[in-house]
């Protein structure tokens, strides 16, 4: 089996486990990381206030880490496994 049926397995599994935008945001973070939450609102064309819930509740669920815990939400660098 290769890696990538095996995170796709892994990512199906847990996907209802995310709701919509939660799984929208999770995919964008998959793809860019690591990233900021204001490189996920520009990539999805999202307002940041969309993406920092998300990202958080992602950080909540175990889905993804922050990286940076500077102050400023919008700098914030997260990446996901």
């Amino acid at each position: 089996m290769t890696v990538s049926v095996t995170s796709k397995q892994a990512y199906v599994s847990i996907k209802p486990a995310l709701n919509k935008n939660e799984s929208i945001v999770y995919t964008a973070i998959e793809r860019l990381q690591p990233c900021t939450n204001e490189q996920i609102a520009q990539f999805l064309g999202w307002p940041i206030q969309s993406v920092t819930g998300r990202t958080n509740g992602l950080v909540a669920k175990n889905m993804a880490t922050m990286l940076d815990t500077n102050d400023v939400k919008d700098t914030r660098q997260f990446f996901s496994y």
